[in-house]
């Protein structure tokens, strides 16, 4: 998504729906969807398809993917804390450990 500054943005909330499967994921991601979505949470959603047409974030996504596969990321969602891969559970109390842990060897 953009955001109000043109800063693309992705929220965990998915509008596709709970577990659509992976042939459900393909199509609601394909651009007259992503437009739709667009729409739907009240951004623009005309520069958003001149953005997907023209590609503006090809190199970001591509840059970004590789990123995340360089730093060991095999599957969303994937934690780091602190440059760190966070492999244990994501239930809040564990993760909030792990937040405030990490907070309090860099201070």
């Amino acid at each position: 998504m953009i955001d109000g500054e043109g800063v693309v943005r992705w929220s965990y909330v998915s509008p596709m729906g709970v577990n659509p499967g992976a042939d459900g994921i393909l199509r609601a991601l394909e651009d007259e969807n992503l437009v739709e979505y667009a729409q739907d949470l009240g951004l623009d959603a005309a520069a958003v398809a001149r953005d997907l047409a023209g590609h503006v974030y090809k190199t970001k996504v591509r840059d970004d993917f590789m990123g995340g596969v360089r730093s060991g990321v095999n599957g969303t969602p994937t934690f780091h804390i602190s440059g760190v891969r966070f492999d244990d559970s994501w239930d809040p109390d564990t993760l909030t450990a792990a937040l405030e842990r990490a907070a309090r060897l860099h201070k």
